[in-house]
This record gives structure tokens, sequence and C-alpha cells, in this order.
């Protein structure tokens, strides 16, 4: 378990000296993503929910057979295993795909006083880091190349080349489908661009999830078998996420930070970042009730990351100066407490793994040795 409780104490040491001592923040980047990459990459294969099915597929397709998944992941697995025997070097190129392709797209679209921030996300929201690069797999491999897709698009609409952002766009979602089929939803972002919100609406949509969640949405989808795949998954709660209590807190989030939706003086791009995320939080409301359907949200949780910047750019609250010297005007209150959440919910969800005697995560080993 220690492994685990070391990453919010490396992260927050980052966190600290970047904002007291002005350290270079490209380098807090680079050690907070090699510091994640390190836990997940050198685990034990036997750490995560999945694991059996995955070394189980890893082991038939080497030996030329047949296995029900996506065929991106089928001949990423042939490929590896047509040079080695070992599915440690598959988790291993799946996880540089996916933490050089998370690292090139905060570096590119998110400002760098934020880029600590977006670690923090990345880092504390399980379901971001733990469960992706530890248990859904090919869902790891989906969200790279909508990372690059969503790159692609972002620098159209930047400099004006939607047609070209488009096809390229479109081409990398339809890749990462290969991988995990929901990952075609995303094909539908771009109407975040074209829609015109106001806070009104996105609140309106916000109940609207929580409506879908409270009257069973899940349960309709689940006949739906070959959109979702597996409709088996529809019929789970996707998490302990699923209550009143944290549903309420949430929506008390969502209403404040489109409190000033409509007064907001940014670029073109960052506000479809923005949009991106705000429709990401009112999904979630939705997501919560259902595996399958949590599983999209947590594509758009990813790609919404250079968003959450205008969350801190407009914290408005009373700024706490952690450093004189630098001439910093300070984090607000409002932003420090949303950091201090994300800490405690990875904490949290570390320790309720080990009370519940979570196999599948607890105790943490490495493919060298265990402890």
């Amino acid at each position: 378990m220690f492994a685990y409780l070391s990453i919010p104490i490396f992260i927050v040491f980052l966190w600290v000296i970047s904002i007291r001592y002005g350290i270079n923040k490209i380098a807090i980047l680079r050690y907070g993503m090699l510091y994640l990459f390190v836990i997940s990459t050198f685990r034990s294969i036997s750490l995560g929910a999945d694991s059996f099915n995955y070394i189980q597929a890893f082991r038939t397709i080497s030996n030329r057979g047949t296995y029900y998944m996506e065929k991106g992941y089928v001949f990423l697995n042939r490929l590896v295993s047509s040079f080695t025997s070992n599915y440690s070097v598959l988790i291993f190129i799946v996880n540089c795909l996916f933490f050089l392709s998370v690292y090139y797209y905060i570096k590119h679209f998110v400002k760098e006083e934020y880029w600590v921030y977006c670690l923090i996300v990345i880092a504390f929201q399980p379901y971001i880091y733990l469960q992706t690069t530890f248990n859904i797999i090919r869902q790891c491999c989906a969200v790279s190349f909508a990372l690059i897709g969503m790159g692609f698009f972002v620098n159209s609409v930047k400099f004006k080349h939607k047609f070209t952002g488009y096809i390229l766009f479109d081409l990398m979602i339809i890749v990462g489908a290969q991988f995990h089929r929901s990952t075609y939803f995303l094909l539908a972002i771009p109407i975040i661009y074209i829609i015109k919100m106001n806070k009104t609406k996105w609140r309106l949509l916000a109940l609207l999830f929580v409506g879908f969640n409270q009257v069973g949405l899940s349960r309709i989808l689940s006949r739906i078998e070959g959109l979702v795949g597996n409709a088996n998954y529809i019929n789970y709660s996707a998490s302990i996420l699923n209550n009143p209590i944290y549903i309420l807190l949430v929506l008390v989030y969502f209403f404040w930070i489109t409190s000033y939706y409509d007064s907001l003086e940014i670029e073109k791009w960052e506000r479809y970042y923005f949009n991106i995320y705000l429709f990401s939080i009112a999904f979630m409301l939705f997501a919560v009730s259902n595996d399958m359907v949590y599983r999209v949200y947590i594509i758009l949780a990813i790609i919404s990351l250079p968003g959450i910047q205008i969350v801190f750019q407009n914290d408005k609250s009373s700024r706490i100066v952690l450093s004189k010297k630098l001439n910093s005007s300070g984090i607000g209150i409002f932003s420090l407490g949303l950091c201090l959440y994300y800490i405690c919910f990875f904490v949290g969800y570390i320790l309720y793994l080990n009370m519940t005697h979570n196999s599948a995560y607890i105790p943490y080993h490495t493919i060298f040795w265990k402890g």
C-alpha cells in the first residue's frame, strides 16, 4: 500500500516546491509523469481487476489463437508476442503510448502555470490513473489516440484549418475505437464547439443527466447490446460514487463553475476545452450509475484536462501566498480546496481498497520483488 500512498507524497512535494521555489515547471511535469509511469509499468502483472483476462488474451493470441477483443488490441498483442512472451513488455508499450500522449497534450494545450494542477487531477482521480493504467488496458490505448486526435482538432481551430483538423481527428478516433469501442462516442465531440451554450443551458443539461440516472436509463441501454459490446456491464453500479450526497456535491460544484460562464473572456479554443470539461462533469452525474457508461466518462475526463485551467484562472476567492520571493499572487482558497479534495479522494480510495482487502490492487508488488 505504501507505493500507492507515496504518489500523493511525491506529487504534493513537487507541487509545494513548484509554488514556493519556482522550480522549472517542465521538470515538475516530467518528474511527476515519470513517477506515475514507473509505479504503473513495473507493477506485478497480477495487479488489476481485469489482469487475468488480459494475460489470457495475450497468451491465446501469441499462440495464434482467436480472442474476442477489438482488432487494434488484438493486432498489438500479436505484434508484441512476435518477439517476446513477456506480458510486462505489452504493459510497458501501452504505458509509454499513454503517458507520452498525456504529457504532450498537457504541455501544448495547458498554460505552464497550471501543469502541476493537471498532474494532480491525473494522479489523484483514481479512474484516470489507477483504473486506466492498471485495469482497462484497451481503453488506455484508445485514450492515447483520442488525445492525439484532439490535438489535431484544437490546432485546426486555433490556426483555422478546420477541414484538415476534422479529418485527422476522425481518423484518430476511429483508430482508438479499434482498441475500445466506447471511443466512437467522441466522434460527436466537435458538436460541443458548434453549439452555443450559456450557464442556464449547462445547468439544465446537468439536471437532465441526474434525471437519466434516477430513471435508470442504463437499463434501457442494456438492450442495445451491439452498441456497448457487453450488455452485462450495464447492470453494474460503477462505484460507490453513485449516491445522493456525492451527486449533490458535484451539482454544487457544477453550478459554481458555471456561474461565470457567460462573462468569460477567453480564446475560442479555450472555451471549447472548458465546454468539454463542463460536459464531462455533467455527464458524470449519469455515468456513475453504470460501469460501461462510466468508461466513456473516463475518456472525457482525460481529454478535458486543459479545461480545468479555466477553473483555476477564474478563482476569485481569497488568495494564499506561499512565496513572497516570487511575487506570486498565490492560490485561491477554492483552488486549494479542489486540490485537497483530489488528494483526499485518492488516499480515501486506497484506504478503502485496503480495508476491503481488494486483491486486485492490494498489496502492491512489482515485477522485480514483492512488498
